[in-house]
């Protein structure tokens, strides 16, 4: 049961707690399940011969082929040009992290705002359609789409990310779900403090992998 709690005067829904809990235990030196797994994936890449190009699926598909004409309707959304979309991507970086954001507003030549479309099936979009109203919305109910445009935020100038979920199966008024983030300096010092921790992973990995006894050495290889 959720009940309520008082603490130095101020009243806290059970939820509230719970929120606030999971920030504080963001900010301790623990290694995610996930930070593990990304840190993996960059400690093995000398030890791969070959990786498949050509990974696909229909969610990806459907991105790929709806993707610009969603960046069209958020351009005509917010009144604004969206330069270096679809083939044309920019790649940002900076210290551990980095993002490829879906489109880019100029102010002349300085980067001031993204853009970042997603293209949903169904249920995903009526999820947005009941859920998303705000950014804060978007943290609680689609974290990985809050924190990516964070991370997009962290690398850039930007100070907003137009962010848009867009479903054709639904009728016009219901297809798009608009939502501004903004910079959030506290949530993006967390992600460029987990992003550090996840590289500095690599390379105690990487040893386990080389000094591994149940793998074959190279000089037992007969070809």
């Amino acid at each position: 049961k959720v009940g309520e709690a008082k603490a130095a005067g101020i009243i806290a829904s059970g939820v509230e707690i719970e929120k606030a809990y999971s920030y504080a235990k963001s900010l301790e030196p623990i290694i995610s399940t996930g930070m593990r797994t990304l840190a993996t994936e960059i400690a093995i890449q000398e030890f791969i011969e070959s990786t498949p190009d050509n990974f696909t699926s229909s969610a990806m598909e459907m991105g790929n082929e709806l993707e610009g004409h969603a960046v069209d309707l958020l351009s005509d959304r917010i009144g604004k040009k969206i330069d270096n979309s679809g083939d044309f991507q920019s790649f940002f970086y900076k210290g551990a992290l980095s993002a490829t954001p879906d489109g880019c507003i100029y102010t002349g030549f300085v980067l001031e705002e993204l853009a970042e479309v997603k293209c949903l099936q169904i249920t995903a979009h009526a999820k947005f359609l009941s859920l998303v109203k705000n950014q804060d919305d978007l943290l609680t109910h689609f974290p990985e789409y809050y924190w990516q445009t964070q991370c997009q935020l962290a690398v850039t100038t930007a100070k907003v990310v137009h962010f848009q979920s867009y479903s054709h199966f639904f009728i016009d008024g219901y297809n798009l779900v608009y939502v501004p983030v903004t910079r959030n300096e506290t949530h993006i010092d967390i992600l460029e403090k987990r992003a550090k921790r996840t590289l500095e992973l690599v390379p105690a990995i990487r040893e386990d992998i080389l000094s591994n006894p149940a793998r074959l050495p190279i000089e037992d290889h007969n070809d």
